[in-house]
């Protein structure tokens, strides 16, 4: 098996440690810096993804919502 990263090793114990011991009431964790200097994914990454001329941000909204309709009327508001 291949070793995690120790970025993705702090996410992976924050997950089964402290996120799983939740309360069933609550369905949200936040841990400020978990990840110090943190280069998973940056915002420039975001950026670059969302500016890719191929991705269909209509499309996938369609898709997801999995609406029968037609979508040419949907407008994305990025």
């Amino acid at each position: 098996m291949t070793e995690l990263p120790p970025q993705l090793r702090q996410v992976r114990d924050f997950f089964f440690k402290q996120a799983l011991a939740l309360s069933p009431e609550r369905s949200y964790l936040h841990q400020p810096e978990l990840i110090k200097n943190q280069t998973i994914f940056r915002l420039e990454d975001l950026r670059k993804h969302l500016n890719n001329p191929f991705l269909d941000l209509d499309s996938s909204i369609c898709a997801r919502r999995a609406v029968s309709r037609s979508c040419s009327g949907v407008k994305s508001s990025l």
